[in-house]
């Protein structure tokens, strides 16, 4: 994942975003067909910061109304009352029109006058405490004709956030049904990225799993507060319905994920410390919430969030930078939900236009988070797999070149002794046999028994031990023929019959590995015979191809192998000359790659 493409996607939204087309301005609503929906824009708000005043008295304050130039009246967090006044000029026949409260989130009273002839009528109530919904709607029956004034008394426990629009009822179901299906494809995508990671958390004990489902859980259900679904469900503790604890906790689980997923510990110690001081911090509007205090909980929220911005994206920079791969994901995935929620303040703030892609950017942030730091977890499982794979491989690699270098020096030690027992310790023994058969020529009476015919003995044996630690033979007549006389002799020597298909093989590996193969064929012969006479036979077979050669050892009847040592002796040779070993039912098979070599 590219740090520099999503810097460029990022770019192009916001440049699309600036440019889309001014939302129209006027002063009052003009209704002009009978179906149909029409922003509300031009309104007029009062505050009400005491929350006891009735329509009498806001009329009275008429001079001190404030015009906003929009579709969207954001006062955000505030728990005072909010007095709007909204102008329907109808130039229709038809008289039933309804009012609906578009945006989020839900108010906790609504009320609706009516001005008629200069006195107020109260047409639609929502009481404090009852189940609110988000698309609040409310019946209007403006005079055809005329211009009515309406007042709408408005007061949220969090923030204050409205978009309003007129229409016939038919236009409002239709428009709220997309609505309610978009909310519900985002909530229920939501809750399948969580299931599905709540079974890889109970398969592989993950952390980070653990704090991605309940960082989702959380944000999830303050989606469902922010759209009025979650006010029907859960009414008590109201703490339920405040963002300034669902928003907190979410973020608590955010921040034990990026020390999860991006081990900041090792890769951004700095942010890992940072963590832990806005995890304090997160405790004062939690706190605030669970009193009671929502809007002054919401409104620290808003003041504290740009820090975790930046803990977000720092901390998966810096990660990225010092090698750790999957931070490029997490990148991508905290970098759209940061995006989705700055363009959901620029909209509230009017410096975005009010348009469906700004309206859902919270929706599709939460959606792409979730799913690219889904991936990012299984691309995080996937990255560590390699490396394990990775050290697994160079410590194989090691292994062999430590039991390379370890059976070249056994070789070479063999080669020192068989040096030092045939050059020494032979030549000594001759000399001495020599000087008994001078001695017995002079008339000296000895015991030839006793003297030499052990000496030619002991002779012989050091002949032999000598041959066993360094076969001279590969040196002086090569590797084919000294295999062909090693099994010969071992033969001989068990009184059984053998079988020998042996191609040449002299010049096709270097000399440490002809050591080894003949070390393989040796230990094999050994050991394959030792249970003799039970062992009638052997057949050997040592064929060449252009690739590589194939070595078939079969004794008549079959014994398998006892010493497990010997047997890995054989597999570590193996291993070192890079080919196949395997144990059959009926014998013994291994091939071995032909690699060009030149002495």
């Amino acid at each position: 994942m590219r740090i520099g493409s999503c810097t460029r996607f990022i770019f192009l939204l916001l440049a699309g975003l600036f440019t889309l087309p001014p939302v129209a301005k006027g002063a009052e609503v003009q209704l002009l067909e009978n179906r149909g929906i029409y922003p509300v824009y031009g309104v007029s708000y009062y505050v009400d910061n005491s929350r006891q005043m009735d329509i009498t008295a806001v009329l009275q304050h008429a001079g001190d109304f404030h015009r906003v130039h929009s579709t969207l009246l954001s006062l955000h967090t505030t728990a005072a009352a909010v007095w709007v006044k909204i102008s329907i000029d109808n130039h229709t026949t038809d008289t039933s029109w309804y009012l609906q409260l578009a945006s989020p989130p839900v108010m906790q009273e609504v009320i609706l006058y009516e001005l008629a002839q200069q006195h107020p009528r109260r047409i639609f109530h929502l009481p404090k405490n009852s189940k609110a919904l988000n698309q609040t709607i409310m019946p209007l029956r403006p005079a055809a004709g005329v211009i009515t004034d309406y007042y709408l008394r408005v007061r949220g426990d969090n923030m204050v956030r409205l978009s309003m629009a007129v229409a016939d009822i038919q236009t409002l179901y239709e428009r709220n049904h997309r609505q309610d299906v978009l909310n519900g494809i985002v909530l229920g995508v939501l809750a399948a990225f969580m299931v599905y990671n709540i079974f890889i958390f109970l398969l592989l004990k993950e952390p980070a799993y653990f704090f991605y489902v309940g960082g989702v859980f959380c944000w999830g259900l303050n989606l469902a507060f922010y759209n009025g679904y979650l006010p029907l469900i859960v009414q008590t503790p109201g703490w339920m319905n405040s963002a300034s604890v669902l928003i907190p906790v979410s973020t608590f689980f955010s921040i034990w994920f990026t020390n999860a997923f991006l081990q900041t510990k090792i890769y951004a110690y700095r942010f890992y410390q940072l963590g832990w001081w806005l995890t304090g911090i997160l405790v004062i509007p939690m706190t605030l919430g669970v009193l009671g205090y929502w809007a002054a909980g919401f409104t620290v929220i808003q003041w504290i969030m740009y820090p975790f911005f930046f803990y977000w994206i720092g901390a998966g920079v810096v990660s990225y930078r010092r090698g750790f791969i999957p931070a490029g994901y997490y990148l991508a995935g905290f970098g759209a939900f940061v995006l989705g929620n700055t363009i959901n303040n620029l909209k509230d703030l009017d410096i975005l236009p009010d348009v469906f892609l700004t309206r859902t950017s919270m929706h599709w942030g939460a959606i792409a988070e979730a799913f690219i730091l889904s991936l990012a977890l299984a691309q995080k499982f996937n990255y560590y797999k390699q490396k394990e794979e990775k050290i697994r491989r160079a410590a194989l690699k090691l292994a062999i070149t430590f039991s390379h270098d370890l059976i070249q020096a056994q070789e070479k030690e063999r080669k020192r002794i068989a040096t030092e027992l045939h050059d020494s310790l032979g030549q000594k023994l001759i000399l001495i046999k020599h000087k008994l058969l001078l001695a017995q020529k002079q008339g000296i009476d000895l015991p030839q028994d006793q003297f030499s015919g052990n000496v030619g003995a002991i002779i012989e044996e050091v002949r032999n031990i000598s041959y066993s630690l360094r076969p001279y033979q590969i040196d002086l007549i090569g590797l084919t023929q000294a295999l062909q006389s090693l099994a010969e002799e071992q033969a001989a020597a068990a009184g059984i019959t053998c079988h020998l298909s042996i191609d040449s093989m002299d010049g096709l590996f270097p000399p440490d590995n002809e050591i080894n193969i003949y070390r393989i064929v040796q230990t094999l012969l050994q050991q394959a015979l030792l249970p003799a006479p039970t062992v009638n036979a052997f057949s050997l077979t040592l064929r060449k191809t252009n690739e590589e050669i194939h070595l078939f050892f079969t004794p008549d009847p079959y014994v398998p192998m006892a010493d497990d040592i010997l047997l890995r002796d054989i597999r570590e040779r193996v291993s070192i000359l890079q080919g196949r070993f395997l144990v059959h039912a009926s014998g013994y098979d291994m091939s071995l790659p032909v690699v060009p070599w030149r002495p």
